[in-house]
């Protein structure tokens, strides 16, 4: 990829990032369900630093230096701890946990597709770059966007069916 496209590939991965972060901003506070705003309260703020990995590259590539992945790359915490963290969060609150928004199963189907288009994006820009740096910054983004898209999953899951998803996470020790 020339100079000049990987410039523009980076501009579109902030847009993109941008609009994950209005998107996650606007259904927190359209939902009524505790854990839903938890969930997209969290991922908007991991889209800070998402936006912020890819403009600090940005930057360094426009001022004609070879680009350096940013330090706010160790900020990422893994998935266990973000899906601890969200549910941990919402975890005293769980009796409002009842739903009582029809259009949250929505607002996470959507959000599931985002974060789905957003990986196939940076897979692809991975592939078509030459720059070890850029690419090593795309890998990181698509591992972020798949592990937003289980988060987003599992707390769906819960909110559809509790009890299975206290079955298959919680593993209850049934004595007979």
């Amino acid at each position: 990829m020339k100079h000049s496209e990987e410039l523009e590939a980076l501009k579109l991965a902030i847009k993109t990032e941008q609009d994950g972060r209005k998107m996650y901003l606007d259904a927190s506070s359209r939902v009524f369900n505790v854990l839903a705003m938890s969930t997209f309260a969290t991922l908007a703020q991991e889209e800070l630093i998402h936006i912020q990995v890819i403009t600090d590259f940005y930057e360094s590539l426009k001022a004609g230096k070879e680009g350096s992945v940013s330090s706010k790359i160790q900020e990422a915490q893994s998935y266990d701890l973000r899906r601890k963290t969200i549910f941990e969060a919402a975890r005293g609150r769980m009796e409002k946990t009842v739903l009582s928004d029809p259009d949250v199963f929505n607002a996470f189907r959507a959000a599931m597709k985002f974060e789905e288009d957003g990986a196939n994006m940076y897979q692809e820009l991975a592939a078509k770059t030459d720059h070890a740096i850029a690419k090593k910054m795309y890998d990181f983004l698509n591992i972020q966007e798949n592990e937003h898209y289980r988060i987003l999953a599992e707390t769906l899951n819960y909110l559809e069916n509790p009890n299975q998803w206290f079955n298959e996470q919680e593993k209850p020790h049934f004595e007979g």
